[in-house]
């Protein structure tokens, strides 16, 4: 079977055949998939170029996660850390999660994983929970919200219960152009000098910026009157402006403030499995993101092109 395949970290992947899979056991609860789609996100260059702490060995195959054809079920959406850039995989059924009638098999395997950080987030931070959030009422501040993955968790905020959104990132354009936002930061070339107050008291911040934005507004807090008996939930998901987060000693003692991460670490496995059927049905009910479709054979050459402004890159099989 066709598999893309990495053998110098560093080097584009290039396409290899490779045996098929052994039948799945009966009784051992795997399944087959015939794949589909598979995307390109971060976390996937990250592991091809070996500069992730979840891959260190070589060849390495290519992917996190993809949608393919389940016997007998349609089409589903699956989670594999041992690579998902080849023709079939097989699985544990519990990596798997079955896709609504009608969902577009490209933009459910472009936007799972950006999405991903941002419901296992929301979640973490109590949304749509017993004894979590509000059902309705709390808000958010996405800081990073022209990104993919802040677009994402905008709206995935208002499947939650959100009624007020706030996004915070660079350009004012951008901005305006983010579905389900109720306002907007403009961060400043100086991040010291953005004014804030547009975020007035968020129940929850999605940081994908770290950096100076991220200590910046954790300034503005320490500054800002608050409603100390209200929590602020700060999750960080991803480090776009720098690999560090500054948190003034001051606010930790002053206000119930929460700091933890989401990604693989903060939560287990298990807890991402328990949330797959929901996150894939929630996402495949998105709206359409740009995307662009290119044959699993091109992968070389298209690797390397620069990536087009809000587009996912997905290859077919």
């Amino acid at each position: 079977m066709r598999v893309a395949i990495v053998n110098e970290w560093g080097q584009p992947p290039h396409v290899a055949d490779l045996p098929e899979p052994s039948a799945a056991v009966a009784g051992a609860d795997l399944v087959d998939i015939r794949v589909e789609a598979v995307a390109v996100h971060q976390l996937v260059r990250a592991r091809a170029a070996g500069l992730h702490y979840s891959t260190k060995q070589l060849p390495h195959v290519v992917g996190t996660d993809g949608v393919g054809h389940l016997d007998g079920h349609g089409l589903a959406y699956f989670t594999s850390m041992g690579g998902s850039f080849a023709e079939h995989v097989r699985l544990p059924r519990v990596a798997v999660a079955p896709l609504p009638e009608g969902a577009d098999a490209t933009q459910v395997a472009a936007l799972t994983n950006p999405a991903m950080g941002a419901w296992m987030a929301l979640r973490q931070a109590g949304a749509g929970k017993s004894g979590g959030l509000p059902a309705s009422g709390w808000t958010l501040l996405v800081l990073g919200a022209t990104s993919a993955s802040g677009r994402i968790a905008t709206l995935l905020a208002r499947k939650l219960g959100a009624t007020r959104v706030v996004g915070a990132a660079r350009r004012a354009d951008a901005l305006a152009a983010v579905a389900g936002l109720d306002a907007g930061v403009v961060l400043a070339a100086d991040p010291a000098a953005t004014d804030f107050s547009a975020a007035g008291q968020p129940d929850v911040v999605i940081d994908y910026l770290a950096g100076a934005p991220a200590g910046a507004f954790l300034r503005y807090l320490a500054g800002a009157k608050l409603d100390t008996e209200r929590p602020i939930k700060y999750v960080q998901v991803g480090n776009m402006a720098g690999p560090d987060v500054t948190v003034p000693a001051g606010l930790l003692r002053s206000t119930r403030l929460s700091v933890f991460g989401s990604g693989f670490g903060s939560w287990s496995p298990l807890e991402l499995l328990k949330e797959l059927p929901a996150l894939v049905d929630a996402v495949a009910k998105l709206p359409a993101f740009g995307v662009r479709v290119e044959p699993i054979d091109k992968i070389s050459e298209v690797w390397t092109e620069p990536a087009a402004p809000d587009t996912r890159l997905v290859f077919t099989f």
